[in-house]
């Protein structure tokens, strides 16, 4: 190691060195780009956007009102990408409705199912039970609802006894011990599929009786209803084994991801939304999907830089990291950082976090983040082919909230990789990721 500067990332020996390799771990860890910010936020990391007109329509009021409009059950789907906070807004919608005295059950896929396997909607509504099922156990148990006399674990044992022989499911397998074969035992899984296919009918009308029922239970102790957020779907694999499935099932099977008395609330694939298919699911859903886009940092119509965003994603920094502290106080080094995320926050929280590692000491300088441009740009770069250059030479000339036909192709590809951007104002369009700009232009 050199004095001052840490190139190897360990504790130093050093109490000096050691304190400040401390303050880098701790502003490293604050820059976490996958960790959702809670509801209540004790840290003060979350900045509304939307209140601040650089996400266009406001998702979370959206999905809301639906909800409180309808006269019945309802059934949307929302989507983002990895990091844009799309979690983070739905966690304030879980707040919201419980203020509104809804049961809210919020299920993240990334703890119940193996994404990188084929998903179908059987399981999903095994999870759905037996999430809806413990959520009003722990009512019971808390003495604010009486008691619950049904158990979607046994009636789904009960179920599949009359048609599935797998290895021992013990009769009284609990819905936890339910949960975890459904999660990683193939042949379980693939026997539930098989009997929900050959008793469609049965199996449906079933699983709807027993939302129905906790709905009424829910209603009669003063609740405004039941929803259900189902959180993570949207990181489906990306290989077409695991897409297909995904696709299959918000299309062909949307009628059984519908639950009678429940609000049903999906997170769905990229890349579905951005499809061919993406316009049939506002007719199978209530309402169009909802896309969170990026923060607005370009002007469409003049491609000048926008003061407002830029000085958004400056605060969200500001509230995770000491500009003094790490940056020195240079502004500029701040906003080479907001200039190249491109208004997607899980890249500007990569660029710092690479920024921090690269100099393993503070002040972070200006090659560190150079150094951590470049890193980030090599790995979009591994993601650019040839095949998209006109498709994206287009969205950097139009900036287009559509593209011709002649170029759609590729359309899928270029958003799911982030080589294109969306953003929203009255309408979503697009935008290409600053980081190949140079690429595209060239």
């Amino acid at each position: 190691m050199i004095r001052g500067r840490v190139t190897v990332l360990e504790m130093p020996s050093d109490p000096s060195e050691a304190a400040n390799f401390a303050q880098v771990k701790h502003f490293f860890n604050r820059c976490k780009p996958d960790e959702p910010v809670p509801a209540s936020d004790e840290d003060h990391f979350y900045i509304d956007f939307d209140a601040l007109r650089l996400r266009g329509e406001r998702c979370v009021d959206t999905l809301a009102s639906t909800i409180a409009l309808a006269d019945g059950a309802t059934c949307q789907l929302f989507t983002g990408f990895s990091g844009s906070g799309k979690s983070s807004e739905l966690l304030r919608l879980r707040a919201r409705l419980e203020q509104q005295q809804y049961l809210v059950v919020y299920i993240d896929a990334l703890d119940i199912l193996e994404l990188q396997k084929p998903i179908e909607y059987p399981e999903v509504l095994t999870h759905i039970g037996l999430s809806v099922d413990a959520a009003i156990t722990g009512l019971v148990k808390a003495g604010k609802v009486t008691s619950w006399v049904r158990s979607f674990g046994q009636e789904l044992n009960s179920f599949l006894g009359a048609d599935i022989r797998v290895a021992k499911i013990e009769a009284n397998t609990g819905g936890a011990g339910l949960g975890v074969e459904l999660r990683h035992n193939d042949i379980f899984r693939r026997s539930l599929r098989d009997a929900a296919r050959s008793h469609r009918h049965q199996f449906l009308s079933q699983a709807g009786d027993f939302f129905a029922d906790a709905d009424r239970l829910l209603l009669r102790h003063g609740y405004a209803g039941l929803v259900v957020i189902f959180d993570s779907l949207e990181k489906i694999g990306d290989l077409p084994e695991l897409q297909e499935p995904a696709r299959r099932m918000f299309l062909g099977e949307h009628e059984a991801l519908r639950l009678p008395a429940v609000n049903m609330l999906y997170t769905v694939p990229v890349r579905l939304v951005f499809s061919s298919a993406g316009p049939v699911l506002g007719q199978l859903y209530d309402g169009e999907p909802q896309v969170l886009p990026m923060v607005k940092v370009r002007d469409r119509a003049s491609g000048a830089p926008v003061e407002q965003g830029h000085q958004a994603l400056r605060q969200l920094l500001a509230r995770r990291v000491d500009f003094d502290e790490v940056f020195s106080g240079d502004e500029a080094l701040v906003a080479r950082l907001v200039d190249n995320s491109g208004g997607y926050i899980r890249d500007l929280l990569r660029l710092t976090q690479y920024s921090l590692q690269g100099a393993g000491a503070l002040p972070v300088r200006e090659e560190d983040v150079s150094q951590a441009i470049a890193k980030l740009r090599r790995s979009y770069v591994r993601a650019y082919s040839t095949d998209y250059e006109d498709l994206l030479r287009y969205i950097h000339e139009h900036r287009p909230e559509l593209v011709p036909a002649p170029l759609s192709t590729h359309i899928e590809n270029v958003v799911v990789t982030h080589l294109t951007m969306v953003y929203g104002n009255d309408k979503d369009w697009y935008d290409i990721h600053p980081l190949v700009r140079d690429l595209v232009q060239r």
